[in-house]
């Protein structure tokens, strides 16, 4: 249990994990819509990793460091032919991608629709009926 709460705890509760959802196809076929990925931040960032960050217009991006300018980095889908319209630099990285759970960001989606908040407090409730 502890365990579990020092690897996958969101920063905002003192863990070190961060959670994207993958909105797009810009990094097929490594990582598809739907999914989840959990981020942590790194000491070193290099080309190759997959890391999230923190776009001034669009918001979180994940996609695949390929070259360093500076203290800047680039970065790049896989499945796109241009390079990021921004170049983050370490401070901007949430972190680098340490867990792909496939298709979860779509449930969470679901979940938080009204219809599955409505689905999920009648479960809740009928767990606080069934087990005194």
């Amino acid at each position: 249990m502890v365990w579990g709460w020092v690897l996958l705890a969101p920063g905002q509760f003192g863990g070190q994990a961060s959670f994207v959802m993958v909105a797009g196809a810009s990094m097929e076929p490594a990582l598809h819509q739907g999914d989840l990925v959990i981020v942590r931040q790194a000491q070193v960032y290099q080309v190759g990793d997959v890391a999230a960050y923190h776009h001034p217009l669009v918001g979180p991006v994940i996609h695949r460091i390929t070259d360093r300018e500076g203290p800047r980095f680039v970065l790049k889908g896989d499945n796109n032919a241009w390079l990021d319209s921004h170049s983050p630099t370490a401070a901007e990285i949430i972190g680098k991608s340490w867990l792909v759970i496939p298709g979860a960001a779509r449930l969470l989606t679901q979940l938080r629709s009204p219809a599955g908040l409505a689905m999920l407090s009648l479960a809740f409730g009928l767990a606080l009926v069934f087990n005194p």
